[in-house]
C-alpha cells in the first residue's frame, strides 16, 4: 500500500508542479484576449512558486513531506478561493476570475482528498 501511496501523492506532483509553472509563465508572459485567468503579478508568481516548491518536494523522494506539502497547497488553494468570495485580505492581490476559483477548488479539493485519505493507516 506505501508503494501506491508514494506513486499517487508523487503522480500529483509530477503532474501539478510543472502545470503551475506552466500556468503561471503562459498567463504572464501570452496574455490572452479572454479573461480566463487571473492576469495579476502576485497570482502568477503564486502558482510559478507553487510549482517550483513541488517539484523540489518531488525530488526529496520523502512520502511524508509529500503528504503534508499537498494537504498545505491544497487549503491554500481553497482559503485563497474563499477569500476572494468574501473580499478578504489576498483577494485585491490576487484578483481572481471565475476560472482561477474554478481551478483553485477542484484542485484543492483534490490535494486535501488525496493527502488526507489515500492512505489513512499511518
Amino acid at each position: 500500500m506505501a508503494a501506491i501511496e508514494l506513486r499517487m501523492n508523487a503522480l500529483l506532483l509530477k503532474v501539478l508542479g510543472p502545470v503551475f509553472v506552466l500556468i503561471g509563465l503562459a498567463v504572464q508572459y501570452y496574455p490572452l484576449n479572454a479573461d480566463l485567468f487571473s492576469k495579476s503579478l502576485v497570482s502568477n508568481m503564486f502558482y510559478i512558486d507553487a510549482g517550483l516548491i513541488a517539484c523540489i518536494v518531488l525530488f526529496t523522494n520523502n512520502i511524508k513531506l509529500m503528504r503534508v506539502f499537498n494537504y498545505l497547497l491544497g487549503l491554500a488553494l481553497i482559503c485563497l478561493v474563499a477569500a476572494t468570495w468574501f473580499t478578504l485580505f489576498p483577494a485585491d492581490y490576487f484578483k481572481y476570475t471565475m476560472g482561477n476559483k474554478l481551478l483553485n477548488t477542484n484542485i484543492g479539493m483534490i490535494l486535501i482528498f488525496t493527502s488526507v485519505f489515500w492512505d489513512s493507516k499511518k
